[in-house]
């Protein structure tokens, strides 16, 4: 397990579902300094569900297309920790966003099947999913 000490701050996070069949990931922009001292380097991490499943690379040299074993690799074990607060607190603020612009509806599929998942009206009085069960049903039928 990483031991050193580091300073993590957290720009930005989100979450990547993969494609229909991969595993999704978060992906988070960071900074981070070694024990408080020197210059934060800009990070980009990539955090599984599993924990101490974390990538991490210093965001200029992706940039420069530098993705060799060695020139840009740190410690995963390191950042697992501070990135999955920072995915934590995301989630959390996520959550308040959501909330207070959406609705919960039963939702009844020509499967027969209902489903409960937040959704809410766009412009158009549309119906848009928050993406979290990925249904389609024809003749959609929605309850408040």
């Amino acid at each position: 397990m990483g031991h050193r000490n580091i300073e993590v701050k957290v720009e930005e996070v989100d979450y990547h579902r993969n494609g229909i069949g991969g595993e999704g990931f978060h992906i988070i922009k960071f900074q981070s300094r070694d024990d408080g001292e020197g210059e934060f380097q800009d990070m980009i991490g990539i955090v599984f569900e599993e924990a101490m499943t974390t990538a991490v690379f210093n965001r200029r040299l992706l940039g420069n297309g530098e993705i060799r074993f060695m020139h840009n690799s740190f410690r995963g074990d390191v950042f697992d920790l501070h990135l999955r607060r920072g995915i934590t607190a995301w989630k959390i603020e996520q959550d308040h966003e959501f909330n207070q612009t959406c609705k919960i509806l039963e939702i009844s599929c020509d499967s027969g099947q209902p489903h409960k998942a937040h959704y809410q009206l766009d412009e158009a009085a549309q119906i848009k999913s928050d993406g979290g069960q990925g249904i389609y049903c024809p003749g959609l039928s929605a309850v408040l």
